[in-house]
């Protein structure tokens, strides 16, 4: 009986992730090389960078819809990271703690702005792509001069040769995994996502549901802005668009609903490998090629997944 519920499970597996494991065979058979200690070591930050950003907006995506301005987040969240260290000269701590606390009240009036105007996350946040990268170039044009990258630790340290970011990460994916199975607002965010208006019809605290995956999602952009700090040393002055691409992409492959109401830990961590890996294969195509690639996957899945729910 056991042996039969393993199979049956991994069966399902198999279905549900079905495009991630074709990318892994096709990566297999035709880009495959044996991996060197160093290698590892720039694909687990790669990965870790990717990771962070795919979990932050799965949260958002489950409860509200699909986020479209990562890139420009997180290229925020390097520049400022500079600024308060190069230009106002602040401690780390201090930066680390300033960036928080503004990431929290950027996450509570985004959250307010979905509940009260009914504005759907997807038109917010493509408005926010504007601001946010206006913002981003004014500040990013005032640093001048790279001191030593205060920062480092988190791209250059290692634990018995595992990446620090990779541990931060780990950390991570735990605490997400307890907050969606484990506590009554993460198994809200589900009921939020598939139907919001009869949840305010309820005793559900909307306005806190949305504030809590609108906060916890950013914190993960948050470390994935650090992240990119310390990579970078000086911030990134774009949007970062190809970032927000492989973040839905990633979500895609691991089946998390764009419209919200469905997703899994599972699904956005192997999402985040299918495209490491897909990057890794496309890495001398052109850029463009890369992005039609992306696009084919991403439209393929929301066609398979429409399919599936009308089919229920």
């Amino acid at each position: 009986m056991i042996k039969l519920d393993i199979l049956l499970y991994l069966k399902s597996g198999l279905k549900k992730y079905l495009l991630f494991f074709i990318i892994l065979f096709l990566y297999l058979m035709f880009n495959f090389r044996t991996i060197t200690l160093s290698d590892f070591e720039i694909l687990a930050r790669h990965f870790s960078l990717l990771a962070f950003a795919v979990i932050g907006v799965g949260v958002i995506t489950i409860s509200d819809g699909v986020v479209l301005s990562t890139g420009a987040q997180i290229a925020l969240v390097s520049t400022l990271g500079a600024y308060f260290i190069y230009i106002c000269r602040l401690p780390i701590w201090s930066c680390v703690i300033l960036i928080i606390l503004l990431s929290i009240l950027f996450a509570v009036v985004c959250s307010f702005t979905v509940v009260t105007f009914r504005l759907p996350t997807p038109l917010l946040t493509f408005i926010l792509v504007v601001i946010v990268s206006g913002v981003n170039t004014e500040i990013h044009s005032q640093i001048r001069i790279m001191p030593e990258n205060n920062f480092a630790f988190l791209a250059g340290y290692s634990v018995c040769g595992i990446p620090f970011s990779l541990l931060t990460f780990i950390f991570f994916a735990l605490f997400t995994c307890v907050f969606l199975n484990c506590t009554y607002i993460g198994r809200c965010l589900y009921a939020t996502g598939i139907n919001r208006e009869i949840l305010f019809q309820t005793d559900v605290q909307v306005a806190v549901v949305e504030a809590a995956a609108w906060i916890v999602g950013t914190l993960c952009i948050d470390t994935a802005g650090f992240l990119t700090l310390s990579m970078t040393g000086a911030g990134e002055g774009g949007t970062m668009d190809y970032l927000t691409l492989d973040v839905i992409t990633a979500l895609s492959i691991g089946r998390v609903r764009l419209w919200g109401g469905k997703g899994t830990l599972t699904g956005m961590i192997l999402g985040t490998i299918g495209v490491v890996l897909l990057n890794s294969w496309l890495m001398d195509s052109a850029d463009f090629m890369q992005s039609i690639v992306k696009g084919v996957l991403i439209v393929s899945m929301l066609v398979a997944e429409k399919n599936a729910s009308d089919s229920l």
